[in-house]
């Protein structure tokens, strides 16, 4: 029977019968491996509708689910007719849950939730309460006000409350042959709406709605009409000075080639290029092809355009030589273009032969700015060259290597742990640009190689217990530079931390902040890493530490209150006695109903007078 069921099916359908088969083969070994054994638990998600508490089918549930000692568990299914989906479990602590629920006609909903932030166990029942969602929708059609059908209409949702609100990512809707398309996935009071239309024969076209607002008022009232404009094209030739076609130039778009994608063509046998699906405003091509001079051009891309013809002039040659300080030929360095005329469009690069020489055969007839990179040696950027009968001679200058140890300036004794921060000149009056320092431990010496081009280049060392040191300007041909510095002791700072009733603040920290913090609803939010020093006070509430810069402050923020200290008011007292933490509560009405679900905002009056935070 089977045998001639498959013979009555044409081939694409059989495959797509066995794909309908073996899927639904696995599903079932599926179900029957999810029985629990003895050494698991079931997690069970039950999905309610929030307005009449009757269980839903076909909901799609993300689950993932982290468990003490168990590793990492990931998976998806849908809800059964009682509104609930379960998945064997290893019979360990959850440490971390994530769910999310999405079914089309309900706002998609999250729930996150960890045993270290609650300090509860998570318990393996969940419960997930879906709002219907609301419609959203409107109109597509072209400028001369026809539909469009078949637009891809792509709904994006952001919410600022991420708890317990599912991000919508990419929802996809049609339009139908009367450029109409609905999403009804949207929660009753959405935050931020965005929104993508799509379709291979328009400009791509998207907006952000924030709520609320008109538009979001006419997506409510299926009223928005979005308009889209037919793609334009993009066609040219190029040609020699003397007409001929160029096959094989290369064409491309783009001000800056290095830092962004931009595309790029080929000419064909008679010169032409095309690019499709152009985006009207300005456009940059620039045109390089071998043993020919480059060309550029600077437009405007509007409708009905002529083609944009280049006619490219023979290459213009130039020469270069890199040596090392002591005129020796550098082999293996990498020349590149840059810059021309304002712009890094050139894509042209080489090395050095042996005798540390490179020749460039298409270059333009005027200024270009090139880079020069060896490892081992320092960095050139943006070298001016330009055709000559001469070489261009490039001195490479060897790595700046700065070295040295650190001892207390007192005792001469090695300090093993500190950190040594390389800095580099911040030109034009800036202060020095310092990068992420480096951890040493267990020994006194360091040691930092630069590559980087800069003017002057330096050193600071940092360690507990000592005032930081910044090295002398160093410049980059300096070459192998040692540099040793003596640490001077500091004298930490001590103080006590007291309770609003007057009781030791035990096991409470204390941020010493010297740049930038934000505090919202009584948390700190993240801190920069070079300010990020914190320490916890003791069971007496004593706390001392060893100031990073020689201005700093001092914020407190506990369950029993809160305190900002400024360095200067340090020497009035021992003590810091926290401030309790005051509650603002209300009822909200409007009208002679009660607000729900309505956003509110306190803004006080008063902020902590500290530098920074």
């Amino acid at each position: 029977m089977m045998n001639e069921v498959l013979r009555g099916i044409q081939k694409p359908y059989l495959l797509l019968f066995l794909y309908i088969l073996v899927t639904a083969i696995s599903v079932n070994a599926q179900q029957d491996a999810e029985k629990p054994t003895e050494s698991q638990q079931l997690l069970e998600v039950s999905v309610l509708d929030s307005s009449t508490g009757e269980p839903i089918e076909g909901v799609e549930v993300n689950v993932r689910a982290v468990q003490n000692g168990a590793g990492d568990i990931r998976k998806r299914g849908v809800t059964d007719p009682n509104g609930r989906y379960t998945l064997p479990i290893k019979d360990k602590d959850i440490a971390l849950l994530w769910l999310q629920a999405v079914k089309n006609g309900y706002a998609p909903y999250q729930l996150s939730i960890s045993s270290s932030q609650t300090n509860q166990k998570i318990s393996t029942q969940q419960t997930i309460n879906l709002d219907k969602g609301t419609k959203i929708g409107g109109k597509v059609q072209d400028e001369q006000g026809s539909p469009i059908e078949g637009v891809v209409v792509s709904v994006s949702l952001q919410s600022a409350n991420r708890a317990d609100t599912a991000i919508i990512s990419g929802h996809e809707e049609k339009t139908d042959a009367n450029g109409l398309w609905t999403c009804d996935i949207i929660p009753e009071k959405p935050e931020r709406i965005m929104i993508r239309f799509i379709n291979p024969n328009y400009r791509t076209e998207n907006f952000t709605a924030q709520a609320p607002s008109p538009m979001v008022q006419l997506l409510q009232e299926m009223n928005y009409v979005m308009v889209l404009h037919r793609q334009l094209n993009l066609v040219g030739q190029v040609l020699d000075t003397d007409g001929n076609p160029i096959e094989g130039a290369s064409v491309a778009q783009g001000a800056d080639r290095k830092a962004m994608y931009y595309p790029s063509t080929e000419t064909d046998g008679e010169g032409h290029y095309t690019f499709e699906n152009v985006t009207p405003g300005e456009m940059i091509l620039t045109v390089q092809a071998p043993g020919y001079s480059p060309d550029s051009i600077r437009f405007m891309i509007q409708q009905q355009m002529s083609p944009v013809i280049f006619r490219l002039e023979p290459g213009h040659i130039v020469r270069g030589r890199v040596t090392d300080p002591n005129n020796k030929p550098v082999e293996g360095a990498t020349v590149s273009a840059d810059t021309w005329h304002e712009y890094r469009s050139l894509t042209w690069e080489t090395e050095t032969d042996s005798n540390g020489c490179f020749v460039w055969d298409s270059a333009p007839e005027d200024e270009v700015l090139i880079n020069i990179i060896k490892r081992r040696y320092i960095i050139i950027h943006n070298y001016s060259i330009k055709p000559s009968e001469k070489d261009n001679v490039i001195t490479l200058y060897p790595e700046l290597l700065i070295h040295g140890e650190i001892v207390d300036a007192n005792s001469g004794e090695p300090v093993n742990d500190f950190r040594f921060s390389p800095g580099v000149e911040g030109g034009a009056g800036r202060d020095i640009s310092w990068r992420t320092g480096f951890k040493i431990t267990k020994r006194n010496t360091y040691e930092m190689r630069f590559t980087y081009p800069s003017d002057e280049y330096y050193i600071r060392i940092e360690a507990e217990g000592y005032e930081p040191e910044v090295s002398r300007a160093v410049s980059g041909i300096e070459g192998n530079v040692v540099l040793d510095f003596k640490l001077k002791k500091i004298t930490p700072v001590s103080c006590t931390l007291v309770s609003p009733d007057g009781t030791p603040a035990a096991n409470a920290e204390v941020m010493i902040v010297t740049g930038q913090l934000r505090i919202l609803n009584g948390t700190a939010g993240s801190r920069p890493s070079g300010d990020n020093l914190s320490v916890k006070t003791d069971v007496s509430g004593k706390f001392s530490f060893f100031p990073k810069t020689s201005e700093f402050s001092i914020v407190v923020l506990n369950e029993d209150g809160y305190a900002f200290v400024r360095q200067d008011e340090l020497a009035a007292s021992e003590n810091i006695k926290l401030t309790a933490w005051s509650k603002l509560e209300g009822t909200l009405r409007i009208g002679v109903n009660p607000g729900v679900k309505e956003t509110v905002t306190y803004t006080p009056q008063s902020t902590p007078s500290l530098p920074g935070v």
